[in-house]
């Protein structure tokens, strides 16, 4: 995957968790500095606070976001 794809993705997962009060950023930042900064990372917070496995099933579930 193109760097800047990735980094744009991980990027959107952040603002999705955020935007979506699924983790607040400082839970975001205690997991990335636990596992790394990467699309897994984040899709672990977002199952372990929502029990979605990722952003299309979260958005595929609860509807509405963007």
């Amino acid at each position: 995957m193109n760097k800047n794809i990735e980094n744009e993705n991980k990027d959107f997962a952040w603002d999705f968790c955020l935007d979506n009060e699924i983790a607040s950023e400082q839970e975001l930042v205690l997991a990335t500095k636990l596992k790394g900064f990467s699309w897994d990372t984040i899709m672990d917070v977002i199952f372990i606070r929502t029990g979605y496995n990722d952003i299309e099933q979260y958005v595929e579930m609860e509807g509405g976001a963007e």
